[in-house]
């Protein structure tokens, strides 16, 4: 995608359950609606700015919207140059990796650098995809920590394929496309052959036991408590 676009349309601020899953600032912001342009591969240069100037003019005239009600981020993977944070007049705000800009034409823009976010849970999401190895990986630890059996199914595979794609088969130095059904597919079998070498408690480790419960209905239960009661009495 071009550019990502957060609209949030029932809510003054984010719910906690989004909070959780935003970087610093953006889960911040007032605004409505928020534009997120991600450079990835591509360093940030004058076009990467001059395109996401024009993102953020156009949506807004468009939309006609007032400044308050759109914030704009550029996103990048690579920590840019001193001299080019210099050139837009980008300058640190106190937060880990969060710039803003003196410059009148930049102002509406802000800049966060994935590689110097803070190591904090709802970082770590976006921290997955920052150029520096030891950065990746210290988000993965954090996203695979306490709470990953409690996401849903896809999203595991999504970040097992991520994690296996990047650092056991070596993607990032592999010049081939691959797109979100395939990191999936990468982590379906990942988790597959990781869940057959573990016991059942094992896998139930991070369940609460009504969250099991939940996923079977009354009958079923008193059907198996039956069964093991006749088992007991034998």
């Amino acid at each position: 995608a071009d550019i990502l676009l957060l609209r949030r349309e029932n809510h003054k601020t984010w719910t906690k359950e989004q909070k959780e899953r935003l970087p610093d600032d953006i889960r911040d912001t007032s605004a409505n609606h928020v534009l997120v342009e991600f450079k990835y591969t591509e360093s940030i240069n004058m076009q990467v700015f001059k395109q996401t100037l024009c993102y953020d003019y156009l949506y807004k005239s468009g939309q006609e919207l007032m400044e308050h009600e759109v914030r704009t981020f550029l996103v990048s993977s690579k920590t840019p140059r001193a001299s080019t944070l210099k050139k837009f007049d980008w300058h640190p705000t106190g937060r880990p990796g969060i710039y803003k800009s003196r410059n009148p034409l930049a102002e509406t823009v802000t800049l966060i650098l994935l590689n110097e976010l803070a190591d904090t849970p709802h970082n770590a999401w976006i921290k997955c995809f920052a150029s520096r190895k030891k950065e990746k990986k210290s988000a993965f630890e954090t996203l695979m920590g306490k709470g990953f059996s409690l996401l849903n199914r896809r999203l595991q595979w999504f970040l097992e394929g991520l994690l296996h794609y990047w650092f056991v088969i070596g993607g990032e130095n592999m010049e081939i496309e691959i797109t979100p059904d395939d990191v999936m597919k990468i982590g379906k079998k990942w988790q597959k052959a990781a869940l057959a070498g573990i016991t059942l408690k094992e896998r139930l480790e991070g369940f609460e036991l009504k969250d099991i419960l939940a996923e079977f209905s009354p009958e079923e239960i008193e059907k198996h408590l039956k069964k093991l009661k006749k088992k007991q009495q034998k």
